[in-house]
């Protein structure tokens, strides 16, 4: 039943339709992105195109408006100077031809200033204003209102204005008022200007609009509800035209029905505004079209892919499946068996990486049985090296001390012991070449040597033997052990708790340092390197000679016995620890207790390491002299 559940569960989704949906995936991922920045990258051009469109009318329709209006102006004042020096008949003529001519012109007020105010002392209505205006008394009403605006220029000294005005609200007016100041007369000319904004204005696919400096409509294109909306919401932004100067330009302007593009142009001369505007949907819907036809073409395209990519699978289905039916052999362990494949394309190169890999497997899993045996041995060697490493904490009488060890690799090559013998401590440390299982074996030799020699001469001599005694036993069971081909650095410290004083014998290891405690605070200067009469390796030579060196110590006194695994470790930069600062580390802290001096050493090095890995084992030893009468426990009979 297993076998047959297993089996539906290959069928279910069998490779060539993975092999599809994997080929329709990235093809359809493709076609997305492409048509994602195409569309986007013609989008952008196309608002490109619009905005420059949009600026480009409003700016054609305000320098035309602009021309326009500069043209009549020119006109008004050419009338000025024909008016000014004749008789009223012939003034009434010359207005009259001109606005048979232009149907454009409609009134024109001479004022003279008397009494402190200006009168009207002739006036001119255009015939055809007279026929398309019936309330032509308002109008003319409103026409001499500009008296407060002439006071004004009299005041001044200013030499005339213009306006644009659509008092009406049906079409704008533009008038110009001239100031003679010698004469203290002013002339006032209205032109009507209809014709001009039909022909610019309605004849655009922009809904266009005119206002004043003040954010009042003067005209628009399209007269609804909607519009006189927008009048309102325009009327900030022609406001802040003016306030800021801002000329031309366009902007994106959202309003209750929708989105608009809005471009204006500033007329500063006539202190008016012109603005256009269009709705987005409406300028990009040609966009919006060839977006919809991009993406039936994609749509189009991914049902061709689709049917190509399932022909297209079947033809590696097969292939695939022998590769599988081997592959099944090797997950149930069989690695005998061969896989072969005559496809003649890379299936067939990758039926033969399969096979190449079933007999690196098959050699593999050989090598790995055999490594298992050896690691296991290892491990074995490394727990024996375990059981000849002390107690870290040492005891002897009232004197303390705490030893550290920490391998570079599954056996290291360093050693440390404590012994007693003769009511005496004996300190050890040593540095066997290299580390591993050799040099392990090498300090297991060094511990039973030491260990044998010390029982020996406890039980059966009267007098203790002496450090340099038994550096040359060492030395001569580390040469017969090793041959000569792996050699170990060794130093023998002894002390004697009654008389206060250690001797030692030295083999080429790093000199242990020694605290002279004072009651100042510890310096370099209470540092004493023992470093006399050093004698050669363990093991380098089968009679060489060792001597004793004898020191005293006194209370508080304390001793650091180490290898060289810190001392030489390096940081990330190729930088060693170095003699320096480990002996800085030392002093600094040689007051405190033998376990928390070796922690702060750690600490140090570690610091300094960065995570760097030191390369080689590190033992460090640490003892704090104390006189004591206390004897240690005596040894266990044979």
């Amino acid at each position: 039943m297993a076998n047959e559940n297993q089996e539906k569960k290959r069928t279910i989704f069998p490779i060539k339709y993975k092999f599809f949906v994997a080929l329709f995936t990235i093809f359809l991922v493709f076609l997305i992105s492409f048509l994602y920045y195409t569309i986007n990258l013609f989008l952008s051009d196309k608002e490109a195109y619009v905005y420059e469109t949009s600026l480009g009318h409003v700016e054609t329709q305000g320098a035309f408006l602009e021309k326009f209006l500069s043209t009549t102006y020119n006109q008004s004042e050419l009338l000025y100077k024909n008016l000014k020096h004749i008789n009223r008949e012939a003034q009434l003529e010359i207005l009259q031809a001109f606005s048979n001519q232009t149907k454009e012109f409609s009134l024109y007020d001479e004022f003279t200033y008397e009494d402190n105010s200006f009168v009207n002392t002739f006036s001119f209505v255009a015939p055809h204003l007279e026929k398309n205006h019936p309330n032509l008394r308002k109008l003319k009403r409103f026409h001499r209102t500009v008296n407060r605006e002439l006071h004004d220029l009299l005041k001044n000294a200013e030499p005339g204005l213009t306006r644009v005005i659509n008092e009406e609200k049906v079409y704008p007016y533009f008038y110009v008022a001239i100031m003679d100041h010698q004469a203290r007369k002013a002339y006032v000319f209205r032109f009507l200007i209809e014709n001009i904004f039909n022909e610019v204005f309605k004849n655009s696919q922009f809904s266009d609009m005119l206002f004043d400096s003040h954010g009042e409509i003067l005209f628009h294109s399209q007269s609804n509800e909607d519009n006189e909306k927008s009048f309102i919401a325009y009327k900030r932004l022609v406001e802040e035209i003016f306030d800021k100067d801002l000329g031309s330009g366009v902007k994106k302007v959202v309003k209750a029905t929708g989105g608009f593009l809005v471009s204006f142009k500033q007329l500063k001369q006539f202190e008016i505004a012109t603005i256009s505007e269009v709705s987005e949907s409406q300028a990009f819907s040609f966009a919006k079209l060839l977006v919809t036809k991009a993406i039936i073409f994609g749509a189009i395209s991914g049902c061709i892919i689709l049917i190509v990519s399932l022909l297209f699978s079947q033809t590696i289905t097969y292939p695939l499946r022998k590769l599988l039916s081997g592959t099944k052999d090797l997950s149930e362990g069989n690695f005998e068996r061969p896989i072969t494949l005559r496809s003649g394309d890379e299936l067939e190169n990758l039926a033969q990486a399969f096979d190449g890999m079933r007999v690196q497997i098959r050699d593999y899993m050989k090598e790995v049985v055999e490594k298992g045996r050896m690691e296991s041995e290892l491990e074995l060697a490394k727990s024996v090296q375990d059981s000849f490493m002390p107690d870290n904490h040492i005891k002897f009488g009232d004197a303390t001390g705490y030893g550290y060890y920490e391998s570079a690799s599954e056996c290291g090559g360093d050693w440390w012991n404590i012994e007693s013998s003769h009511d005496k401590l004996y300190l050890f440390i040593g540095d066997a070449t290299g580390h591993g299982v050799p040099a392990a074996l090498m300090t297991a030799t060094a511990s039973c040597c030491s260990q044998t020699m010390l029982d020996y001469f406890s039980r059966n001599e009267d007098h203790a033997i002496s450090a340099a005694e038994l550096m040359s036993y060492l030395n001569r069971t580390i040469a017969h052990a090793s041959g000569g081909k792996i050699l170990m650095t060794f130093f023998i410290a002894i002390f004697d708790p009654q008389d206060m004083t250690i001797e030692y014998c030295n083999a080429s290891h790093n000199p242990p340092l020694l605290y002279r405690h004072s009651d100042d605070e510890p310096s370099k200067g209470d540092i004493e390197i023992l470093a006399d009469k050093i004698g050669k390796r363990l093991g380098d030579k089968l009679g060489s000679e060792y001597e004793n060196v004898k020191i005293s110590v006194s209370e508080q006194d304390v001793i650091l016995l180490y290898t060289d695994g810190i001392v030489e470790g390096m940081n990330p930069e190729g930088k060693m620890f170095g003699d320096r600062r480990f002996m800085k580390s030392f002093y600094t802290r040689a007051k405190q207790h033998p376990k928390d001096i070796i922690d702060g050493l750690l600490k140090d090095g570690n610091n300094f390491f960065e995570g760097v890995e030191p390369d080689d084992d590190i033992t460090l030893v640490s003892f704090r002299f104390v006189k004591t009468d206390l004897k240690p426990p005596e040894l266990p009979p044979v």
